[in-house]
C-alpha cells in the first residue's frame, strides 16, 4: 500500500462517526446530550412578560406546560425571548 493510501486509511479510523438511532429506547438515552445544547436564558433576553403580542405560548419552539425547545430553564407561557417565532 502507497504512504496516501496508508494516511487515508488512518485518517478514516480516526473521523467521527453520526449516531442513527433506529429504536426509540436508544432515542430515550440520547435526549440528555440534546437537552445540555439549550442556551441560557440571559444569552437569549429572555423575561417572563411577554413583548407586545410575541407570547412563549405562541412560539415555534414552545413546549407545554413550562419549557422551550432552545432556551434552558422554565419558561413562562407568557414569557419572551430573542428567539421567538410565531407560530403560523
Amino acid at each position: 500500500m502507497n504512504a496516501v493510501v496508508e494516511n487515508l486509511a488512518a485518517d478514516a479510523i480516526e473521523m467521527p462517526v453520526p449516531l442513527i438511532f433506529t429504536d426509540s429506547a436508544a432515542a430515550k438515552v440520547a435526549a440528555p446530550a440534546a437537552a445540555a445544547t439549550k442556551l441560557p436564558q440571559k444569552a437569549v433576553h429572555y423575561q417572563p412578560q411577554p413583548k407586545g403580542k410575541a407570547r412563549c405560548d405562541t412560539c415555534l419552539q414552545w413546549q407545554a406546560p413550562k419549557a422551550c425547545k432552545l432556551v434552558a430553564g422554565d419558561i413562562a407561557p407568557s414569557g419572551w425571548c430573542s428567539l421567538y417565532a410565531h407560530k403560523a
